[in-house]
């Protein structure tokens, strides 16, 4: 499967809503690459047939530790539902894109 990471880093924990609202303006800025290579470079499917993955790195500034992740009960599709990652040290693409 085709997938498009958006990751939002954090030194500190913060609002759930402000996480949601930058992680909208990604995707708001991605829908408008998706438009540009359709118009400008006429490609029809630019972009098309990706699933969107959302997942917040918090605390990036902290030593190293093991990997926390809270797990999602849902996948982690929307911003509302994004995957929270605390005290990172070693991620792997197929947890992060949710395989």
């Amino acid at each position: 499967k085709k997938r498009i990471l958006i990751i939002e880093m954090k030194k500190a924990t913060i609002d759930n809503q402000e996480i949601v609202k930058q992680m909208k303006g990604s995707l708001c800025f991605m829908k408008y690459c998706e438009k540009i290579g359709q118009e400008f470079w006429g490609k029809s499917d630019f972009l098309k047939g990706f699933h969107y993955r959302y997942i917040a790195l918090l605390h990036v500034s902290i030593n190293k530790r093991r990997t926390r992740i809270e797990r999602p009960s849902k996948r982690f599709d929307t911003p509302a539902t994004m995957m929270k990652i605390a005290c990172h040290h070693h991620l792997e693409f197929n947890l992060l894109a949710g395989r």
